[in-house]
């Protein structure tokens, strides 16, 4: 491969790096102005031993014997029940310090993956004779935090990328669908020569992507984006919609069976069930999506059975049927009516899995800040195939919500085009509240980001959405930095704290208020002192946030030694 920088490929390749499935595109350099990206299918394996080619790549990791395999086997491993040679839906523990345990890391899980694809542009993207590598952009959730991206590049890293791009995945698929009806002539297609502004909800299988931008497209065909606000990174999707028709099922097989909870041993037998009837609830999602999507209304719908479980305890053969009315019950939860009146519990699972709660915030928010409303929302995703999705979205948002034709590809379709399109992307206004902002365009390994020149006059700077708060001995947590504080920023928390003699282990949250139902857990933060100090030790925090709002804190001990130790070292988050 030929890595002078400065030798350029005809073809860009698109990487869309997701929960549930991997989508690769490419995109030629245009002719006479017109874009045309497509879909290039993945070498994988598809059984034990026979490598073949697909559109989509299932982001699922098989430890087999001799080698890790990636793909529609590793897959098809799920539905045998729960293995740890099996890992996935590893995309929503990007930037966590997380462990396996296979001892794999989420980025060495998501470097797999993209081994794959590198693998692919090498064999059959790669013109006959050509050494110039093509260019390549992975997309991720626009609310992915700055250590997320970072465990994203350095994932691609690992996998042979030297350099890669960053492109936030809502406009990846905002400019496959624009450059779609472009080349289609609709009619209907909205006038972007004037902004629009656009809620782009993106659902995944794993995750849940919102955010507010302003669009305008002048006579040149230049993009002009500006980000207005972005909503949390909310790991809700299709995963979790088969995830409660399979405790659906398992409920009903009980009950089919006379089955008593007791006669399950331990929570890992029923987890493990579950896993196994996950992959037939997929099947049945694809099933009623499809039917919902050629215009059946819910009376005529057909109901089919996608198979049976060879041995359930001690039966064998056993059907898995799941009729239309049946999904509907099972997944009601995230359609609910209660996302007004937000849980307390941080360690409730489905807090934040809901249809409408995330747009409700982000929502609330755009009219706190005095910003007018949407003018539409444009929906994509793999689980935007699901009808009910659009419907309780019209209903909330009341304006036209425009689908992507293809929301599988559309985000692999838009990096690969990504290239070859002119575009201004505006964040320095951008209100964030996710945890972190996540402004990145291209990086390349190793290197040191570029200063930011000093703020203009009139301070322009991005500002902390939520204040920062701190629970040192499990009391009420105490604010440390307040909200709306422009970043970059430094300062020493003007509270005191005492400490034990081995070391301190406290949690940060983040919210509007020490009362806040929506506060939620950044870090769980444990620091070891190397040698014993007096108890009750008095010690001050002092912190950091930088311009990709990453958050450093310092703990300086008021004792003879003056120890201090770099709190961002160590650390464990939820």
């Amino acid at each position: 491969m030929n890595g002078d920088a400065n030798v350029q490929s005809n073809i860009h390749v698109g990487i869309d790096l997701g929960t549930t499935n991997t989508v690769m595109a490419t995109c030629k350099k245009p002719k006479y102005g017109i874009l045309k990206s497509m879909v290039h299918p993945i070498n994988q394996y598809v059984t034990a031993t026979r490598v073949d080619r697909n559109f989509y790549l299932p982001s699922v990791l098989f430890f087999d014997t001799d080698e890790v395999k990636v793909g529609m086997y590793a897959h098809d491993r799920k539905s045998f029940g729960a293995d740890k040679r099996i890992l996935y839906n590893t995309k929503i523990d990007m930037g966590r310090n997380v462990e396996y345990a296979n001892n794999y890391t989420p980025v060495e899980a998501a470097s797999e993956i993209l081994k794959v694809c590198y693998d692919t542009i090498r064999r059959t993207i790669m013109m006959r004779g050509d050494d110039v590598f093509p260019d390549v952009t992975i997309t991720v959730p626009a609310s992915f935090r700055q250590n997320q991206i970072s465990d994203t590049v350095r994932a691609a890293n690992l996998a042979g990328f030297k350099k890669v791009s960053i492109l936030e995945e809502p406009v990846a698929a905002l400019y496959s669908y624009i450059n779609d009806q472009i080349l289609s002539g609709d009619s209907d297609t909205i006038d972007f020569t004037e902004t629009k502004r656009m809620m782009v909800y993106d659902i995944g299988g794993g995750t849940c992507d919102i955010c507010v931008v302003d669009l305008q497209i002048d006579r040149n065909g230049v993009y002009d984006i500006h980000f207005v606000i972005t909503g949390r990174y909310t790991e809700f999707g299709g995963n979790d919609f088969d995830e409660q028709v399979a405790i659906g099922v398992l409920n009903k097989l009980f009950q089919r069976y006379q089955i008593p909870d007791s006669a399950i041993e331990s929570p890992e037998i029923r987890n493990d069930l579950v896993t196994q009837i996950m992959p037939f609830c997929e099947a049945y999602k694809k099933w009623y999506s499809t039917q919902l999507s050629m215009g059946y209304d819910e009376d005529s719908i057909t109901n089919v059975t996608f198979g049976k479980l060879a041995k359930f305890l001690d039966h064998e053969n056993v059907e898995l049927d799941v009729t239309y009315k049946e999904y509907q019950e099972y997944t009601q939860m995230f359609f609910s009516d209660d996302y007004r009146h937000p849980k307390r519990d941080l360690t409730d699972k489905l807090r934040d899995k809901h249809v409408i709660k995330p747009v409700h915030e982000l929502l609330k928010k755009l009219k706190s800040m005095g910003e007018r409303g949407i003018d539409c929302v444009f929906l994509t995703g793999g689980m935007s195939e699901y009808l009910p999705i659009k419907t309780a979205l019209e209903k909330f948002c009341k304006c036209p919500v425009l689908k992507a034709e293809n929301p599988m590809d559309a985000v692999a379709l838009g990096a690969a085009m990504s290239k070859f399109i002119t575009a201004k992307i505006h964040k320095e206004k951008m209100v964030d509240i996710s945890d972190e902002d996540t402004s990145a365009e291209t990086y390349e390994p190793f290197e040191e980001a570029p200063e930011i020149s000093a703020a203009p006059q009139k301070d322009e700077r991005p500002r902390l959405a939520e204040a920062i708060f701190i629970d040192v001995e499990n009391q009420l947590p105490m604010k440390i930095i307040d909200a709306n504080v422009a970043i970059p920023c430094q300062g020493e928390v003007e509270h005191d704290f005492h400490v034990g003699s081995n070391g301190v282990r406290f949690h940060l949250f983040a919210g509007q208020s020490q009362w806040d139902p929506e506060m939620r857990i950044l870090y769980d933060y444990a620091q070891t002192f190397n040698s014993l100090v007096e108890p009750n030790t008095v010690a001050r925090i002092s912190y950091e946030i930088d311009e990709d709002r990453f958050l450093k804190m310092k703990l300086h001990l008021q004792d003879a030694r003056r120890q201090v130790f770099d709190l961002t070292v160590d650390t464990v988050e939820k």
